[in-house]
């Protein structure tokens, strides 16, 4: 029996991941904060990608169920209607390293830290 992953009309989102991220890290791609203090939104030539944190159930290593909090990634429509989603366990390298990446442009991390050591050193 195939795997989940191997189904046929599953996407492959590694290449959109590395892609995302390489931008990101760039900062070509500009995420925006929303009121959830884990959930950004990105917008390419008309495909909005939402980057949130959800609660998904996995088992512990003795087999026992627990809520995990992951990183996953949507594209939406123009009503923001969710059309497509993956969570970091479908993602070759997950997507944690692109939550951060989002997270530090969206609140404009590297800006007010080489803010705040100019302000320092002024002192």
């Amino acid at each position: 029996m195939p795997e989940e992953k191997d189904k046929p009309d599953e996407v492959d989102a590694a290449p959109l991941v590395t892609r995302l991220l390489e931008k990101t890290v760039a900062r070509k791609l500009k995420w925006e904060p929303t009121a959830d203090t884990d959930t950004f939104l990105a917008t390419v030539e008309g495909s909005t990608f939402r980057l949130s944190t959800i609660d998904e159930v996995d088992v512990d290593p003795y087999g026992n169920p627990e809520t995990v909090h992951v990183p996953a990634l949507a594209l939406l429509n123009e009503k923001g209607k969710v059309l497509w989603m993956v969570t970091t366990g479908r993602v070759k390298g997950g997507l944690w390293k692109l939550h951060e990446a989002a997270r530090r442009v969206a609140h404009k991390l590297d800006e007010r830290l080489a803010a705040a050591i100019e302000a320092l050193d002024r002192l």
